[in-house]
């Protein structure tokens, strides 16, 4: 018997109530059955001291078989707050994730909505992103619909073939 893949879902967003959140929830969905998906947000909602926090995510990422991004909203997600500074740090935590997985090695797959327009900042994260993966790690455009179908067979494929040949 094989053990049930576990994926380390992220995604940029948008505002508060914006459809693009729930794609993340459909994918989970979809895939209960026969894989762990991990969603921060749906998975562990309260907040915890940030260094606990990233720490977590480390972790998570670490035990994950792949991580999987979703270019969803434009914005890159919180900054990380420092104790004692009114304004958080430049980095977001998405940003760190992203960063952790790459030099842990991590499978990394990315997925592109068709209505994905990222803010500037974001926008220039990508370009060293997209250089620095393999194409065949970057996948769409697709519509709201197609997004969900497209990443819950990726994650069923993997499973599938026990994250071999990422």
């Amino acid at each position: 018997m094989t053990s049930r893949p576990f994926v380390f879902l992220s995604s940029t967003i948008g505002a508060p109530g914006d459809y693009r959140r729930d794609i993340r929830a459909e994918i989970k969905r979809l895939v209960l059955a026969e894989a762990d998906v991990w969603i921060d947000e749906i998975d562990a909602p309260t907040s915890m001291a940030v260094f606990t926090t990233i720490d977590r995510l480390f972790g998570l990422i670490s035990r994950c078989d792949e991580l999987i991004i979703l270019m969803l909203g434009s914005a890159h997600g919180s900054g990380i707050p420092i104790a004692g500074r009114e304004r958080p740090a430049h980095v977001s935590f998405w940003e760190a994730e992203l960063f952790y997985a790459a030099v842990s090695t991590k499978p990394l797959s990315v997925f592109v909505e068709a209505d994905f327009r990222p803010e500037p900042k974001l926008e220039q994260l990508l370009t060293v992103l997209q250089d620095a993966l393999p194409r065949r790690r970057w996948h769409g455009p697709y519509d709201r619909r197609t997004i969900v179908a497209v990443v819950a067979e990726h994650i069923l494929h993997g499973r599938r073939h026990q994250w071999l040949n990422l």
